[in-house]
């Protein structure tokens, strides 16, 4: 049996918000309704949430311009949360705007106008929650390997994490790497020989990481040990784990099928 999976849903017409709320929890899930921006971001910071979903405008004033619900994802992009932007409105530039990226990221991954109905929004919602989340470990000379193993487990479906590329300047480094490998589903520990003894903040991600799997089942898969190239693995806790060579010609598709298989097992 599993856990529901929460998702906050942020729309400040009432009748909407109990009627999507009500259709949302009758296919399983648990729904945390916001009627302000303010409230949602409230719950964004302080609660685990799965998915956001946000009414382009959430004020309450009847301002034509108003776009806080977008607004409220921009600010909060640093959450690790995805979201889909929601509205009446059907024009092409209001997706475009809520899609665009902005210091390397979009405020939202999605755009679903109300009117297309309840069955579209959920489509949408399990588009985004049967990505598989992947927090990539490594130390920082590996970077150019791992932008490579990053592009193609976007191209395989997954949604990989990356310091590099999903920190904002600016921002706590600690903090959101911390929120990042707690919300994910795997954990890919990057091994080359710069960084299988190397001291610094990748060892800090791994002992995060460890407490993590202490609390998960037996059999479940969580942590991945993979080499980028020939090296000699001598850590204690990850010399107990089968690694993927991924420099050899069936590394990548064994990797793909490790997650797949430690998926299911979840689901069991």
């Amino acid at each position: 049996m599993t856990t529901a999976l929460t998702i906050l849903l942020a729309d400040n017409d009432a009748t909407f918000l109990q009627t999507t709320c009500e259709f949302l929890e009758g296919k399983g899930y648990h729904v945390i309704c916001a009627s302000t921006a303010e409230y949602a971001k409230e719950v964004l910071n302080h609660k685990p949430v799965a998915l956001a979903i946000l009414d382009y405008r959430l004020g309450n004033d009847g301002d034509d311009k108003d776009r806080s619900g977008l607004k409220l994802a921009q600010e909060t992009a640093d959450l690790n949360v995805p979201k889909i932007i929601l509205t009446k409105f059907e024009s092409y530039e209001y997706a475009v705007e809520a899609l665009r990226p902005e210091k390397g990221r979009a405020a939202a991954i999605d755009f679903v106008v109300k009117q297309e109905g309840l069955e579209k929004l959920l489509e949408a919602i399990e588009r985004v929650l049967t990505k598989i989340k992947i927090f990539l470990c490594y130390a920082d000379p590996d970077r150019d390997l791992v932008f490579g193993l990053y592009e193609n487990l976007v191209l395989a479906g997954f949604y990989p994490w990356m310091d590099k590329k999903h920190i904002n300047g600016g921002e706590k480094w600690e903090v959101a790497i911390r929120r990042a490998i707690q919300s994910s589903d795997f954990f890919i520990v990057c091994l080359t020989k710069n960084s299988v003894n190397r001291r610094g903040f990748m060892q800090k991600e791994l002992r995060i990481a460890l407490d993590i799997w202490e609390e998960k089942l037996e059999d479940d898969i969580f942590m991945l040990p993979i080499r980028l190239e020939e090296c000699i693995i001598t850590h204690e806790k990850l010399l107990e784990l089968q690694w993927v060579d991924l420099f050899n010609p069936d590394g990548f598709p064994r990797l793909v099928k490790a997650i797949n298989e430690g998926s299911k097992r979840r689901l069991l």
